[in-house]
């Protein structure tokens, strides 16, 4: 079967799900929820002037953005916060663009350019098309169902590695051996996907744990079991590190500030029987994650010199352009190595120069600042999605020393703008609701006042 029919087939099972699994019948909600579902799939329409898919992703969540017109939703966006993200994110955007008139390749860096914009797009839209805590839920459950699919087709490859539906890859990754030749060019790509994406399922169990939510909660806990061993398998150190660091720090954080003690004992008992599903795993795969730690396995060795080669590279690139970069995608032309350094923070220096690194910072830490927003707040769980995000943060500014994967990889690029943009509708949200709760009396004394007279 060709890669166009098994595309249509899936895309219509996507639909399915939505709508029946879902019970999604809105144009905007049902585009939405859709697009973050296959927010993991390689490929779509190629576009040979930018040299780039306009990925099927990107083409629903185009149309749910012109449908979120339907409601005028602008008040969620009255916050200073939201402002400096979007304004930075348009700088780091425009930034981009000029830098492309530096590079050797524009039309490769101006497509780089255009699908920066495109995953930001999946903020924006999130952000209009969420009206209420339910829809947040969905799209959660979303990008959990987007996680099924991948891990599912992740553990047939890894038993079998010849496997391969050819889902719009067109072939880029038939060379690999087991990696998702359907979803991710690079297995390490694939594991900051799943570093990023884990701590919201790890949070979902948490809360459904704790409204005694039995099927939900076997939903998401299968869920978890599938990513952590679709995790391992990929031997990404940089995402296992991540991933690790992020989910303690945030948890340790759940114990030491003001929480309720029935959500306390909610969470000890989650991250106890995590912590037993970890021993009991490390019995039949610790020694693997050990020798990837710890010894000289997989020419460790040989790969950090090269690396430390290509971190030159950017050196020198920065040095020369220290203002624009060389722009986009096009690192590769200056070095010997043919290929691009392995630690994101260099990568884009030398590719948008300092100010592009700057405004890239900035938005990261709104990021950061809609993530404890979300955590200080007196909601549980608003502040448990908080917590999710915090630690999908921490991980990634872990994993990119090692690794660009959020700079050459659409599919981990989207995934940052749609775990914000889940945290940042919901502090909109949860800011409507509060601004209406303080608005009720006022508008009982209006009423009682105008009885009286």
């Amino acid at each position: 079967m060709g890669q166009l029919p098994i595309a249509i087939i899936l895309t219509v099972i996507v639909f399915v799900i939505v709508y029946y699994g879902l019970k999604i019948r809105t144009p905007k909600y049902l585009l939405i929820n859709a697009a973050i579902i296959t927010a993991p799939w390689f490929g779509g329409l190629w576009l040979g002037f930018i040299k780039m898919d306009l990925r099927l992703t990107h083409m629903l969540v185009i149309l749910a953005f012109f449908f979120s017109f339907s409601q005028n939703r602008s008040g969620k966006f009255k916050s200073g916060l939201i402002t400096l993200i979007i304004v930075f994110t348009i700088a780091f955007i425009f930034w981009s663009t000029i830098a492309s008139a530096a590079a050797w390749e524009a039309d490769l860096a101006l497509g780089g350019v255009f699908s920066f914009f495109l995953n930001f797009l999946f903020l924006i839209t999130i952000v209009r098309v969420a009206n209420q805590p339910k829809d947040i839920e969905n799209m959660i459950k979303s990008l959990t169902i987007g996680l099924f699919i991948t891990t599912f087709l992740c553990i047939i490859q890894y038993k079998y590695p010849t496997f391969s539906i050819g889902f719009i890859d067109r072939g880029f990754s038939t060379f690999l051996n087991w990696r998702p030749r359907s979803t991710f060019h690079h297995a390490n790509q694939y594991g900051f996907y799943l570093m990023l994406t884990l701590p919201f399922v790890f949070r979902q169990i948490v809360m459904k744990y704790a409204v005694h939510d039995v099927k939900e909660t076997r939903f998401y806990v299968l869920a978890l079991l599938f990513g952590m061993f679709a995790l391992y398998s990929t031997s990404n150190r940089g995402s296992w590190i991540g991933l690790s660091v992020g989910l303690l720090v945030t948890v340790l954080l759940d114990f030491f500030r003001r929480i309720g003690p029935k959500m306390k004992q909610t969470l000890f008992r989650v991250l106890i029987g995590f912590t037993v599903l970890v021993l009991v795993a490390s019995v039949r795969y610790g020694g693997r994650v050990y020798e990837r730690m710890f010894t000289e396995e997989f020419n460790y060795s040989v790969q950090k010199e090269s690396r430390k080669d290509l971190n030159e590279d950017a050196y020198k690139i920065i040095a020369e352009y220290p203002i624009t970069g060389v722009g986009v995608w096009n690192f590769h032309h200056h070095s010997f190595q043919i290929i691009f350094t392995h630690n994101l923070y260099l990568m884009i220096m030398s590719e948008i120069g300092y100010p592009g690194f700057v405004f890239f910072i900035i938005v990261c830490l709104g990021f950061l600042a809609e993530s404890l927003l979300a955590i200080f707040t007196k909601e549980y769980h608003v502040s448990n999605y908080g917590s999710a995000l915090l630690a999908s943060l921490i991980g990634f500014s872990i994993a990119s020393i090692p690794g660009p994967d959020f700079w050459i990889s659409n599919q981990v690029g989207a995934h940052l703008w749609i775990i914000a943009g889940l945290i940042i509708a919901m502090n909109s949200l949860y800011r409507l609701y509060r601004r209406s709760q303080r608005s009720v009396p006022q508008r009982r004394r209006e009423n009682n006042s105008a009885i009286t007279e």
